[in-house]
Parts: C-alpha cells; sequence; structure tokens
C-alpha cells in the first residue's frame, strides 16, 4: 500500500510540474498584447469657429479659419527678412521700401520669414522659375500703400507657389 501511495504522490507531483511548466512555457510563447493606440487627437479646428453660427444657410465647403487653422502654425519663430541669405538672395534694408530679390535660381523656398519687421519689405522673383513662399508673414508701414503686390515673380519666373 505504502508502495502505490508514493507512486501516486509522485505521479502527482509530475502532473503538477509538467501543468506549470505548460502554463510558464505557453506564457512566454505568447507575444506581450501591444499596448492600446493612443487617443485620435481632436479634429483640427479653425481660429473663429463659430463665425458662421448666425447664418441661416451655412456653405456646404469648409471655410477657411472656421474649419480649419490658417496662417503659421503656432510656437513658429519666423526669421528677419535682412538676415536671409544664399543663392540668388539679395536683400536691400536701404531702399524706400526695403525689399529681397531672388535672381536666377530655380525651386528656391521662402519659408518661415517675418517681411514686417523694419517697416516690411516686398519680394521679388527674378528668372527664377517654381519658387514656394510658405509659412512667412507679410505688413509693415512700407507695405500700407502697395498697389501691386508684395510678393511678385516676372514672366521668366513661372510655377510661384504661396
Amino acid at each position: 500500500m505504502k508502495g502505490r501511495l508514493l507512486g501516486k504522490t509522485r505521479t502527482a507531483c509530475m502532473l503538477l510540474l509538467f501543468v506549470t511548466a505548460q502554463t510558464h512555457f505557453s506564457a512566454l510563447a505568447q507575444p506581450a498584447c501591444p499596448p492600446p493606440p493612443p487617443p485620435p487627437p481632436p479634429p483640427p479646428r479653425g481660429q473663429h469657429p463659430a463665425l458662421l453660427a448666425s447664418y441661416v444657410l451655412r456653405p456646404p465647403w469648409k471655410v477657411a479659419g472656421v474649419d480649419y487653422r490658417v496662417g503659421l502654425p503656432p510656437m513658429t519663430t519666423l526669421t528677419d527678412w535682412q538676415l536671409l541669405s544664399g543663392p540668388g538672395i539679395s536683400v536691400n534694408a536701404a531702399a524706400t521700401n526695403g525689399y529681397v530679390r531672388v535672381d536666377n535660381t530655380s525651386n528656391v523656398v521662402i519659408s518661415g520669414v517675418d517681411f514686417s519687421l523694419h517697416g516690411g519689405a516686398y519680394l521679388f522673383f527674378v528668372n527664377s522659375p517654381n519658387p514656394t513662399v510658405t509659412n512667412s508673414n507679410f505688413g509693415g508701414a512700407n507695405l500700407a500703400a502697395v498697389l501691386s503686390n508684395v510678393i511678385s515673380a516676372d514672366s521668366n519666373s513661372p510655377g510661384l507657389t504661396v
């Protein structure tokens, strides 16, 4: 009887070890659950979301400044226009109305520039195809009486993107 009890105890211990090992190794074999995805960002809103609230009929298209932001991204740091340099770029701060001119350079990108400083400045593209102006600020007393464009491109500078 003692031998049979010892045999059953040994069998029970072996079964317990097997089940424990099986559970342990199964847990190791399973990939860790990925963390849940972050919540989606809130929908972008314009600076004046209630601007059209009093309208009887709201336009069916998305309205700039109402349905989405316009202008410079928040926290953007702009560069002084008088500090611009690079291929084809010339700055004339001494002129009555300051200006920045880009000559004979293709695919120029002017981005993050404050053209409103020091009274304001004009931007000209001469013989410079496909120029791009983005995330920049224009204004100032020099531009208050502008009768034409503050950004201009001659006929040899097609493809201007603002």
